[in-house]
């Protein structure tokens, strides 16, 4: 499981460089629907108030990964170890329209003037950081519910949503807040549970609950996150499974590439995640649904 970073930013391990060639061949079109991209450092300065210092992982690099894992389009996800400077995404999605769409970190502040370039190159949400655990914010930097108060009416026309990257166990608290923002709620990475807590713990079935009723959507990636068991994580198929039967509809995929925050720890092979697809999905429908449908309908491809 992956080491949250606190303190001074420490550096981050790269991803692997040869990842396993996976079983699972995704249908044309599917969709990687959260890396992160980090360009050159004397390019692309860091946030000084970052959490940690990540590996380089170029627009090159996520071309060479999703050509070898099978996968045709990607969502860029603006890590928070930039702030406020989105240059890094803008210019893959500028490079490469039909492929990359983008999730935007903003403040309150944020420019209408930024805004439209965001949504003209291809951005179709923002994140906001909920993540705690034992009561404290687990990282620095990154949007919280009162810049995503700000920002929903000035997105809202623009069908953009939030991405809430949250533990399910506070989910029950924070959602009257998200739902009333009037956008779509996507949960990060299954909710950040872990595994140990169990499919019947009462963060994990009021988020099964709310995605079965419509109310938001769910991203089935992140099972290193959550795993207490390891690689190849199959204590976390339970839940994406549970999650895809819940609302087919409304979940998406994602590698999480390039796994930052893995500082003395193996970092995930992209090819076992990519695996546990038909694990969650076993269906040629639900996979149709969960890697081309679904991201197609709520990034815009």
């Amino acid at each position: 499981m992956a080491i949250e970073a606190r303190g001074e930013p420490q550096r981050c391990l790269p991803p692997l460089a040869a990842p396993s060639k996976p079983r699972f061949i995704p249908p044309p079109l599917a969709c990687d629907s959260h890396i992160h991209l980090f360009d050159d450092p004397a390019k692309h300065k860091l946030d000084p108030d970052r959490s940690y210092t990540p590996p380089l992982a170029t627009m090159a690099d996520a071309d060479r990964l999703h050509s070898h894992l099978g996968f045709t389009r990607c969502v860029i996800v603006h890590a928070s170890a930039y702030g406020a400077n989105h240059a890094v995404m803008l210019e893959a999605l500028r490079a490469q329209p039909q492929r990359f769409r983008g999730v935007a970190v903003l403040r309150a502040d944020t420019s209408n003037a930024m805004i439209k370039d965001l949504h003209e190159a291809g951005t179709r949400g923002f994140r906001v950081n909920l993540f705690h655990r034992d009561g404290k914010k687990v990282y620095r930097g990154g949007a919280d519910l009162g810049d995503a108060e700000a920002l929903a009416p000035r997105v809202r026309d623009l069908g953009w949503h939030v991405q809430a990257w949250l533990d399910a166990e506070d989910l029950p608290d924070l959602a009257p807040r998200l739902f009333a923002l009037g956008l779509d709620v996507v949960v990060d990475h299954m909710g950040r549970i872990t595994t140990d807590r169990g499919i019947q713990s009462p963060g994990f079935s009021y988020l099964r609950k709310q995605l079965a009723a419509g109310k938001l959507w769910c991203k089935l990636s992140g099972a290193d996150r959550i795993t207490i068991a390891g690689p190849p994580y199959e204590d976390a198929v339970p839940y994406g499974r549970t999650l895809m039967q819940a609302n087919p509809d409304r979940v998406v995929w994602g590698t999480d590439w390039p796994h930052v925050n893995y500082f003395d720890s193996p970092v995930p092979d992209d090819g076992i995640l990519t695996d546990l697809i038909p694990l969650y999905a076993p269906s040629e429908v639900e996979q149709m649904r969960l890697l081309v449908e679904n991201p197609a309908k709520l990034y815009g491809f």
